[in-house]
C-alpha cells in the first residue's frame, strides 16, 4: 500500500512541476528574426507561446497579426515594419494586436507605410477587440495612409516608458474608440512621452472611448484639425505627475458632442502642467459639452487680436478655475459652476 502512495505521491509532484515550468516566465523562449535574412514574424508568431519574445531587427516587410498572450514584441538596432506594397488581407492594421492580453512592445521599433487594399484599412497599428498592449520602448508608426495607432471595440493601450512617436500619417494620429481605453501611467513628466504631429488630429476619443493620463508628457502639434480631441460621449481625464502641450493646430483642444473633460493639475506640482498655444482658430473649444479645467495656460490662440483661446458654445457646462486665459467667448446657454473664477464673456486685459 505504502508503495502505491509513494508512486502516486511521485506522480502528483512530477504533474506539479511540470505546471510550474510552464508557467514560469524565466522558461519562455525569445525567437529571432532577422528580416535581412527572409525571416519573417508570421513564421515566429506561428509557433510561440505565452511568454514568449519574439526579437526583431532588420526591416520587415509583412502584416502582422497577434493572437497570442503574454508576447514582448521587442526591436533591435531600430527595426522596421513597413508596408510598402504590403496586402493586409483580412486584417486592417499593418501591425494588429487582436484580441491578445499582455502584449508588450519594447525595444525600437519603427511601424510605417500601411497602405492598405480596402477603405478602412491603411492603419499603422491595432490594438483591438479587447486586447491588451503596453509600450515601454521608442515606438514610431509613422506614413500610414489612414490612423496611425487605433485603439478600438474594447481594446486598452498602457504607456509606461520610452517614447511613443505617431507623426505624418493621412488620418489620425492616435484613435481611442468605441468603448476602449488609453492609460498613461501615474509618473514624472520625464519618465515617458507621447507626442502625434502632423495628423489629421493628433489625438482622438470618440464615441465612447477614454484617456486617462496620470504622467509623462503628450505632445500635440502642427495637425491639420485638432491637437486633442474628444466627441460623442467621451472621456478624458488628465491629472496627476503629466504635462501636456497642444500646439499650432487649428484648435487644441476640442470636446463635443456630450462628452467630458476633467484636466487639472495635482495640488503638489505649483506650475501649470498644460499648456495650451499658437492654434491658429481656438485654443479650447466645447460644444455641447463638459470641462472641468485647472491650472492651465491658454494663450496666443487664433489670428493677432481676434482669436478665442477658450470658446464655450450651445449647451456647454463649465468649472474654470485657477487658469490663465487671455480671450475666452461664451453663449448665453452656457452654465458656469459657481465656484469659476471667470466671467462670461471675458475682454482681454488692455
Amino acid at each position: 500500500m505504502r508503495h502505491v502512495l509513494a508512486k502516486i505521491f511521485l506522480w502528483g509532484l512530477a504533474c506539479t512541476l511540470v505546471g510550474l515550468m510552464l508557467a514560469n516566465p524565466i522558461l519562455a523562449a525569445t525567437r529571432d528574426v532577422n528580416c535581412t535574412d527572409d525571416q519573417t514574424i508570421a513564421a515566429a508568431l506561428a509557433q510561440a507561446v505565452p511568454g514568449d519574445t519574439i526579437r526583431i531587427c532588420g526591416t520587415c516587410h509583412e502584416a502582422v497579426l497577434i493572437t497570442t498572450d503574454r508576447l514582448t514584441i521587442e526591436g533591435v538596432d531600430n527595426a522596421v515594419i513597413d508596408g510598402t506594397d504590403v496586402d493586409l488581407g483580412s486584417s486592417f492594421a499593418l501591425l494588429e494586436i487582436n484580441g491578445a492580453q499582455g502584449v508588450v512592445l519594447t525595444g525600437q521599433l519603427t511601424v510605417q507605410n500601411s497602405v492598405g487594399n480596402r477603405p478602412s484599412a491603411g492603419i499603422g497599428m491595432g490594438v483591438v477587440n479587447n486586447a491588451q498592449a503596453f509600450f515601454r520602448g521608442n515606438i514610431v508608426i509613422q506614413g500610414s495612409a489612414g490612423h496611425g495607432l487605433l485603439i478600438f471595440s474594447g481594446g486598452t493601450a498602457n504607456f509606461q516608458a520610452g517614447t511613443v512617436e505617431v507623426i505624418d500619417n493621412g488620418g489620425d494620429g492616435i484613435v481611442v474608440g468605441n468603448g476602449a481605453n488609453a492609460e498613461a501611467e501615474l509618473a514624472p513628466a520625464d519618465a515617458f512621452t507621447i507626442t502625434s504631429d502632423r495628423n489629421t488630429r493628433g489625438f482622438h476619443m470618440v464615441n465612447g472611448g477614454s484617456f486617462e493620463m496620470l504622467g509623462g508628457t503628450l505632445n500635440a502639434a502642427d495637425n491639420r484639425v485638432h491637437g486633442l480631441r474628444v466627441a460623442y460621449g467621451s472621456n478624458l481625464f488628465i491629472t496627476g505627475l503629466g504635462k501636456v502641450f497642444l500646439q499650432r493646430n487649428p484648435q487644441g483642444l476640442n470636446i463635443e458632442s456630450n462628452a467630458q473633460a476633467l484636466v487639472s493639475k495635482s495640488p503638489s506640482i505649483t506650475e501649470p502642467t498644460v499648456t495650451i498655444t499658437d492654434n491658429t482658430t481656438a485654443g479650447v473649444s466645447v460644444q455641447a459639452g463638459f470641462i472641468d479645467l485647472n491650472g492651465a495656460i491658454i494663450t496666443g490662440n487664433g489670428p493677432v487680436d481676434a482669436g478665442l483661446d477658450v470658446d464655450l458654445g450651445f449647451g456647454t457646462r463649465a468649472r474654470l478655475t485657477g487658469n490663465t486665459i487671455d480671450i475666452l467667448n461664451c453663449d448665453q446657454t452656457v452654465v458656469l459652476s459657481p465656484d469659476t473664477d471667470v466671467t462670461c464673456p471675458a475682454l482681454p486685459a488692455p
